[in-house]
This record gives structure tokens, C-alpha cells and sequence, in this order.
């Protein structure tokens, strides 16, 4: 119980604390350590008095209730704490704070173990004494996975952090009630009295002399002690690292990291209590050191189950994703396999390490307090130098090497050190050092373009296929930068002319059609609408794009606040697309989470433009809180604009309904935009007031504003204000049409639990279909500025042009027909456009123009076949499938064959080969003679190693048109150059 409720507390307060001084890496780890040192001090300093008192179960009792104490004023002052948090600058100083305002209960919970293990000797009296506290750790940390599993999965989710902690603080008592009353027996009974055998040391640090505290050489004793030492650093080094790789497969979630966190502390009881059950023998320090070793060979293991873990998620993801719980019990088995091993090696490292000094009853405590503290004071060290040191500069994988090459040498100097004889140390040497060797030899080097790829983001379009096949898809991505960064891995990738930038395997920004419309109308539709632009901030940088679109604004100030390092160098390979300039002195690159920033800035901004991360992503819901909007409030000037995005996709109604009503709380006057199909914007204002129409056609017909925003569709003002889904009365309605949504606070941050789930759900349509359903014309901006100006024939096609952009086809074909009834030959127009537009190599604008002209005539094959020429110039194979799949109506008799083989060729540049080959073959029996399908199917058969095949279609290709190099080609090198 005690477990369980130490590990909740720190759940709680790490998040707390992240909310407070900030969440870069550099606070996290500021609060880790702290939070650890505290522990270690809590061994050290009260742990030496855990042999001289009379009843040390009466103490432990006696910190249960303070820690739960301390837990309920740290609840009643957290606005205080949080408060005094805010206007901290540096590490140093954030550092200081977090141990000044945990040291007490941390200091307490460190010297429980001491306390309550000299207890526990006393009145148990155990033959095996190493073996009875093992025991007491290995419970203690099983505790700890539970408070793991209940905060994580469902208390903070459920009810929030106030009840969460008041939970917590109920396990503190109810353990301090059993420990008083267990102490009161057993002084009763005269157990837990302090025995006579030899009295107890004074201090639990190494005497100065020849002997240590237990009796044993203060040599033996400091080589013991620095090797759990080791064992500290190596295993809080490794879990940091292991759990880096381990995101980029299972994803990034709040439950990804319970995941993994469970999975490795799991391991510890297995090595504290189960192995010493099977061995039944009192460990030595021979034992530590070929413990040690053992886990050089364990960490090397994990590569080469981390290279098949992405394959594994994608069977476990074919099989269980359906069910949520399901799906994350599979998960936590994936990380177990990869974790426990090296987890529970570390748990048998402390009996080991206990058993080597051979402590008496009358010291240890004071042991306990000993080892405690030397591997707590390692573990703070190996939390701050794998992301700082060895992940920064030496990699992921080397710093697995790096870690077990540690581990090899400390169990080395250990087996040396132990008391066994010359050659048994030589032939554990030499057996484990070349046991390590042929399993380094064997694991080679992890593909950190297979494991960065993000398996997890759309683990759906690899289901079913072979590991080749994925392999084959992953590596079509090619590589342009990847940086291990201290707190994520960012890469940038590039496949079919678009560039991809993915933090943790995820994309979060893209040179992509859909993508760039998003990221260019976030920064043009706040800054038309606002009344004064010229103080700008933009939360998240990203590829850059945004903030390039916001420039061109020209405002006197824009302020960007990214968080991570990695993705401020990477934008600078979008610079081309973006446009943005680095160097300009109005522009202002802010390295710092988006929550500290706004807590701390001086500058009162006009528009703020808030695009970060998806809100299933550990960390992100917090910039979905109403604290965060209404910060953000504050921030804005008088008549100050603040643009919210948000996603449709991978998300529950409910959820977006609670983004909706949490920032219409912070923002009463606020209206709901689509960015493009699947992306919606919140626009809110600090007060109430009309958009000036003849100032956004103004600032529209800017030419380089206008020319951008050519590029995603939008080519008039009324096109633009198009976008508009929800008015402000609708949205404001909200709160009273769903009551029992609650919104997303700091206290209970329901978004970060429930947005995962539904991580892989397709709900875009229902929720699309619902807001429309909700949708009043005549109190849209459109309506309102239709009723000063007048519609023309180029008006009511760059509607349809968005609404068609946006997937809203009724309202796309009503202005398409008003569009057309002045010129049937509008689709023509298009095609023609297109067409030129192809000539100049300017595809993504060709291929929209080919796409409005199949809108507008869907049974002109003219147009389906300038689609196929241009998709596949761009590579783009989904497309090719998709849009002839809606065409097949149009399709009839011979001409059905033209359908078939578009089909073959995009399912075949997909690497869904049995489908091509499927439409290939159709192909050919609706039209026998046709020659490409001949072609195509021989080269594919070709390319599976079917050679019968692949010569029977080749053959029959070549009787077609015998004149076809590739073909004569192919042919030979089947019938071996002949």
C-alpha cells in the first residue's frame, strides 16, 4: 500500500510540477532528480537511526502519516506552490524549488525502507535476512506498479487529481494504522526490542577504518557499495533509453508511458522475490558480479528485440486494436519482453548487493540506509546523463552499448574482488565476456528508419503485409535529417515530392495538400480578421510554414515559442516552402513550452495562433485546459484574436465537443472555421466585436497573401470566409446542449486519458456531419457579407472550389451549377488548366484542377486519365485508387479495361500486390489484347521471383508489341542473356 501510494504521489506531482516551471526536458529532469534525491537523502540521513531506536515500526508509522500529511497541505497550497513556480527562469533555481517544496515527504519516503526492514528482522527473526528485506523491496515495488496502473489508467482519468491524492493519502493511513498497531503487539511481546548482538553503529557511512559498519573490510564494503552504485546508474540510464525506442513503437500516449514504466519496475519483484525463492542461497559478491554481467548481455539483448518490435505491433494491432483494453494488455506484453529481463536482474542486484556485505540483525537498517542511498544517488545520476550525455551524444543504440559495456566491467571488477578462487574468477570472466561478444557480434545495428517511422501513426496500412513489404514501404520514405534529440527523436523524410516532418515517429507537419492547408490558413484567417495584427505569437513552429504565412503580414513582433530544439533546426529544410527568414528582427524563435511562456510573457499580442501537437500525445491536453485559454486571454491586447487548432480525425464527438465548450468558456465571442477536411480552427476575441469585411478584402488582395492562399484553393474573400462552420450564439449554446461533457481542466485533465482512445477511430464524418446538422447560414459571416456585396460567375466557382476542398459537396454542387449555367463548359476549362499547369511542372496545382473538372463532369474519361498521368508523376498510388474506385459507374464495356489497369498500377505502386495482380488479370479479360496489362503483370511477377509467370505474361506482351525494349529486356535476363 505504501508502494502504491509513493508512486501516485510522484505521477502527481511531476505533472503538477510540469504544469508549474515548465515542461522542457531540463524541468522534467530538475523535478526527477529532486524527487530521487530526496529519496536518497531520506535513506541516508534518517536511516542511520533505524537500528538504535526501540520500536523503528513505530517510526515507519509515524512517516506514513506525515507523507500523507504533507500530501493534503501540498493539495490545499498547490495554487501557492504553483504561483511561487511561475516567475522562475533557470534550471538552478527550478531545481532548488522542486527539493525545497518535496524534500519532506521525499526525505520520508526514502527512509521508510531502512525503518521498516529492521522491523521486520526484529520481529521475524528470519534465517535469511538478505532474502526477508528482498522481499520487502521487491512488495514495495509491486506497490509501485499498481499506483502505476490505478493513476495512470484510471484514477486521475476518473475523478481527477484531488481525489486521486485524497486516495493516495487513505493508503498512508491505513498502512500507518497496521504498522501501529503490529508495533504495539510486538512490543507486548517484547520482539521488536533492540537486540544485544553487538549493539548498533553510530552512523551508517564506511568507518575510517579497517571494517565497515558490518563487520566486513571497508575495501569490500566501498566496491560493493560503488557497484550498486553502478547498478543505479546503469538501470535508471537504460529504462530511460529502452522507453525512448519503446514510444516510437507503441506510440507517445499517457498509457504508452504507464506501459512502459509498469513493465520495467514489474521486473523488480521478479528479481527481489522470485529469484532468491528459486536459489535459495545467500548471494556474495561473486553473485553481484556475475549478476552484473548478466545484465551487460541483457541490455544487448533488447536490440535486437526492439528490431522486431515494430513487426510484432503491427500483428498486435491487426489482432486486438479494436478493443482498447485488449490492445494496451498486448502492448504492455510487447514492452515486457523487451523489459524484463534487464528489470529483473536490477531487482536481484539489491539482494545480491545486500547479501555481499552479510549483514548482521543489529545493522540493517543501517545497510539498508547504505545501499539505498549509493543506488538512489546512481539512479539521479543515470536520469540526468542518458538524455544530457549519452543519448545526445553518442545515440540511442550506442547508449544501450555504452551502458552494457558499463555494466560488463563493473561485474567484472566485482567477480575479481569476490572472495572465490583465481580460476573459478577467470572462467566467469571469460564464459560471460564471451557470451556478450557473440551476442554483440549477432545483434547488429538497429534501423532507426524502421524503428523512427512511426509503425504506430498508421499501423493499418501495413496489416497483413509480409515484413519485407513493410520494409520495402517504410524505406520508399527517403531520409533527409534525423536527430536523437535529449527528449524526442525528430526526423525529416521525404517520399513522392513531399517532406514529412515526424517527432516520435508521429508527422506533425508536411508539405502535404491537406497539411499545407491547414498550416497556411492558420496564419492568414486570424491575421485577416483581427482588428490589429502587428504583435503576433505562434505556438509551435513545425515545418515553419505558418509562421513564413504570418510574416507575410509584415507585423512588428512574432514570437514563436517550440519546445524542442531538434524541430527548430529541422524547419530550416522546409525554409524553400515556408519562406521564412531566420534572421529577420521582427522574428523571434522562443525555446520554452507554450504553457510557461504565456505564463511569463511580458508582451501583449494581438493574435495568438496556438498549433500544437495532437492532444493524445502525453503532455499536449494541457494546451487544450481552460487555464491554458484563459492565459492566454490575458495575453491578448484589448481587441486581441486568439486561433486554436484542432483535429477531427482520431477523435471522439465527446472530446471535440469538450475542446469546443473549454475554449468558448476562456472565450464567450468564438466561431468554428474547417482548415481543410479533417482540421478544424477556433477563432476566439478578448471582446466582441465584427469583423470589418473591407478590412479583410483589403488585406486579402495583398499580393503575396493573395497568391498563397491561391495555392490552397482560395481565391476570393468569399472563399475564404467559406470556412466558417459555427457562429458564436451556436457555439455558446454548446454547454447547455451537452451538460454532461465536462470540460478540460488542469484538475482533471480528462482529454489526455480519453483522447487515446479513440486514437485509431474514424469518426471525421459523424463529427462533421453533427457540426453541420448544428450549422445556422443565415448567422454565418458569409451570409452577412453577401448582404453588401454582390455574387458574380467567379464568385460562385471559388465557393464550390471550397466547399468541394473542405468535402462539402451539396453546398460544392449548388454553386457549381450557379457557376456553370453561364458556361456548361466549365469542367473543359479546368482540364485545360490543368493540363498547362502540368506542362510547367506545377503538379499539385494541375492535379486540383483535374479534380474540379471530374467534380463538375465525373463521366468524362478525359479527365480520369489526366489524373492517372499526373498522380503518377507525383507518386501518389492512394489517389489512383481512390478516384477511380468512385469512378467505376462511369466505366461500361470495353472501355471497363482502362478502370482495371489503373487500379493494377495504383494497387501495385502501394505494394498491394495480389489486388494488382487481381486487376491486372480483369483487365486482360475484358480486353485480351491489351498490351500494358501483359506488361505489367510479367514485371511483377518478375519482381516476386514467379519466373513461370512472369515469362508466360512477358511472352504474351511481346507477341502484342514486339518492339517494347523493356520487355526484350526482361526476357533475356529470364532466359539467362540468351
Amino acid at each position: 500500500m505504501s508502494g502504491v501510494s509513493a508512486l501516485i504521489y510522484e505521477i502527481l506531482w511531476v505533472r503538477f510540477f510540469a504544469l508549474s516551471i515548465g515542461s522542457t526536458i531540463y524541468s522534467a529532469s530538475a523535478v526527477t532528480a529532486a524527487y530521487m534525491g530526496g529519496l536518497a537523502i531520506g535513506a541516508y540521513m534518517p536511516g542511520r537511526y533505524a537500528d538504535r531506536v526501540a520500536s523503528p515500526l513505530k517510526y515507519y508509522a509515524i512517516f506514513e502519516l506525515l507523507i500523507g500529511a504533507y500530501a493534503l497541505l501540498f493539495m490545499f497550497f498547490s495554487g501557492s506552490i504553483d504561483a511561487a513556480g511561475v516567475s522562475l527562469s533557470t534550471i538552478v533555481s527550478k531545481f532548488a524549488f522542486v527539493i525545497a517544496v518535496l524534500i519532506v515527504p521525499t526525505l520520508l519516503m526514502g527512509a521508510t525502507l531502512p525503518f521498516v526492514s529492521t522491523a521486520y528482522v526484529r520481529i521475524f527473526r528470519p534465517a535469511n535476512k538478505e532474502f526477508a528485506v528482498s522481499l520487502l523491496y521487491g512488495i514495495n515495488a509491486l506497490g509501485g506498479v499498481f499506483g502505476i496502473f490505478l493513476a495512470g489508467f484510471y484514477l486521475i482519468f476518473m475523478f481527477g487529481n484531488t481525489v486521486t491524492t485524497l486516495i493516495a493519502v487513505a493508503g498512508n493511513f491505513i498502512v500507518a494504522a497496521l504498522a501501529f498497531f503490529i508495533s504495539s503487539k510486538a512490543v507486548k511481546g517484547e520482539d521488536e526490542t533492540v537486540p544485544a548482538e553487538t549493539g548498533a553503529p553510530r552512523r551508517p557511512a564506511l568507518k575510517n577504518t579497517a571494517e565497515g559498519a558490518s563487520g566486513r573490510p571497508a575495501l569490500y564494503l566501498f566496491i560493493n557499495l560503488a557497484g550498486f552504485f553502478v547498478t543505479g546508474f546503469c538501470a535508471l540510464a537504460l529504462e530511460i533509453v529502452l522507453a525512448r525506442l519503446l514510444v516510437l513503437i507503441i506510440g507517445t500516449s499517457t498509457y504508452a508511458f504507464s506501459i512502459i514504466l509498469m513493465a520495467y519496475i514489474c521486473g523488480i519483484p521478479a528479481g527481489s522475490i522470485l529469484i532468491p525463492l528459486l536459489i535459495k542461497k545467500s548471494p556474495r559478491m561473486a553473485a553481484f558480479g556475475v549478476v552484473m554481467m548478466l545484465l551487460a548481455i541483457a541490455s544487448i539483448v533488447t536490440i535486437p528485440l526492439l528490431a522486431a518490435a515494430p513487426f510484432i505491433f503491427i500483428k498486435i494491432f491487426g489482432a486486438y486494436h479494436a478493443d482498447f483494453s485488449s490492445f494496451m494488455m498486448v502492448q504492455y506484453l510487447l514492452c515486457l519482453m523487451i523489459l524484463l529481463l534487464p528489470a529483473t536482474l536490477s531487482g536481484y542486484a539489491f539482494t545480491c548487493a545486500l547479501g555481499s556485505i552479510r549483514a548482521r540483525e543489529a545493522t540493517i537498517g543501517c545497510d539498508v540506509a547504505n545501499l539505498y542511498f549509493f543506488n538512489t544517488v546512481g539512479s539521479v545520476l543515470g536520469s540526468i546523463a542518458a538524455p544530457f550525455i549519452l543519448i545526445k551524444y553518442l545515440g540511442l543504440q550506442n547508449s544501450i552499448i555504452t551502458i552494457s559495456l558499463l555494466y560488463l566491467v563493473t561485474g567484472a571488477i566485482l567477480v575479481i574482488a569476490s572472495e572465490s578462487g583465481k580460476r573459478i574468477k577467470i572462467i566467469r570472466i571469460f564464459i560471460l565476456t564471451a557470451c556478450y561478444g557473440a551476442i554483440f557480434a549477432f545483434c547488429g545495428r538497429l534501423d532507426m528508419d524502421i524503428i523512427a517511422s512511426g509503425v504506430h501513426y498508421h499501423p493499418d496500412k501495413f496489416v497483413g503485409k509480409s515484413v519485407k513489404e513493410i520494409v520495402n514501404h517504410i524505406k520508399k520514405e527517403k531520409r533527409v535529417y534525423l536527430a536523437e534529440g535529449v527528449d524526442s527523436t525528430v526526423g525529416i523524410y521525404s517520399k513522392h515530392e513531399v517532406v514529412y516532418l515526424k517527432i516520435n515517429g508521429k508527422t506533425d507537419a508536411s508539405t502535404g495538400w491537406y497539411d499545407m492547408n491547414t498550416q497556411v490558413l492558420l496564419a492568414h484567417l486570424p491575421m485577416m480578421l483581427a482588428r490589429r495584427n502587428s504583435k503576433v505569437a505562434v505556438i509551435g513552429l513545425g515545418a515553419g510554414v505558418t509562421a513564413g504565412a504570418v510574416m507575410k503580414y509584415k507585423p512588428q513582433r512574432l514570437d514563436c515559442v517550440e519546445i524542442n530544439p531538434n524541430v527548430i533546426e529541422g524547419a530550416r529544410f522546409f525554409n524553400k516552402i515556408s519562406g521564412l527568414d531566420y534572421g529577420m528582427p521582427n522574428f523571434n524563435i522562443i525555446e520554452e513550452d507554450a504553457l510557461t511562456h504565456m505564463k511569463t510573457a511580458k508582451t501583449e499580442y494581438d493574435v495568438i495562433i496556438s498549433e500544437p501537437s495532437n492532444p493524445w500525445i502525453c503532455g499536449i491536453a494541457s494546451l487544450f485546459t481552460y487555464e491554458h485559454f484563459e492565459r492566454c486571454r490575458t495575453k491578448l491586447s484589448k481587441d486581441g484574436l486568439m486561433c486554436q487548432w484542432l483535429q477531427l480525425y482520431s477523435m471522439s464527438r465527446q472530446d471535440f465537443i469538450r475542446i469546443l465548450v473549454t475554449f468558448q468558456k476562456a472565450f464567450p465571442n468564438a466561431t468554428l472555421w474547417y482548415s481543410s477536411w479533417g482540421d478544424a480552427l477556433i477563432i476566439g476575441t478578448k471582446s466582441d466585436y465584427e469583423f470589418d469585411f473591407n478590412v479583410i478584402k483589403k488585406r486579402f488582395d495583398t499580393p503575396e497573401v493573395r497568391s498563397q492562399l491561391n495555392l490552397i484553393e482560395i481565391f476570393s474573400t468569399e472563399a475564404l470566409l467559406a470556412h466558417q462552420v459555427l457562429d458564436s450564439e451556436t457555439l455558446t449554446g454548446l454547454s447547455a446542449k451537452y451538460p454532461d461533457i465536462k470540460i478540460n481542466t488542469n484538475e482533471h485533465q480528462i482529454l489526455e486519458f480519453s483522447a487515446p482512445i479513440n486514437y485509431y477511430s474514424q469518426n471525421s464524418e459523424q463529427i462533421t456531419n453533427s457540426l453541420l446538422a448544428m450549422q445556422k447560414s443565415d448567422k454565418l459571416y458569409l451570409k452577412k457579407y453577401f448582404e453588401l456585396n454582390q455574387a458574380d460567375e467567379n464568385t460562385y466557382e471559388s465557393l464550390a472550389r471550397a466547399y468541394y476542398k473542405l468535402k462539402m459537396n451539396d453546398l460544392a454542387r449548388q454553386n457549381f451549377k450557379k457557376a456553370t449555367e453561364k458556361n456548361p463548359a466549365l469542367w473543359y476549362i479546368h482540364l485545360m488548366k490543368a493540363e498547362k499547369l502540368y506542362n510547367e511542372k506545377l503538379l499539385y496545382e494541375a492535379i486540383n484542377e483535374v479534380q474540379v473538372a471530374l467534380f463538375l463532369a465525373p463521366e468524362k474519361h478525359e479527365s480520369y486519365f489526366a489524373f492517372l498521368k499526373i498522380a503518377l508523376e507525383m507518386q501518389d498510388f492512394y489517389s489512383v485508387v481512390r478516384v477511380f474506385s468512385e469512378g467505376e459507374k462511369y466505366f461500361g464495356g470495353r472501355d471497363k479495361y482502362q478502370y482495371y489497369l489503373a487500379l493494377g498500377v495504383g494497387h501495385e505502386g502501394l505494394d498491394e500486390y495480389p489486388q494488382a495482380i487481381s486487376n491486372y488479370k480483369k483487365a486482360i479479360e475484358v480486353y485480351p489484347d491489351c498490351f500494358s496489362a501483359h506488361k505489367n503483370l510479367g514485371l511483377l511477377y518478375y519482381k516476386l521471383n514467379e519466373n513461370s509467370k512472369s515469362i508466360e505474361y512477358l511472352n504474351s506482351a511481346y507477341k502484342i508489341n514486339a518492339g517494347d525494349q523493356e520487355v526484350l529486356e526482361t526476357l533475356s535476363k529470364l532466359h539467362g542473356g540468351k
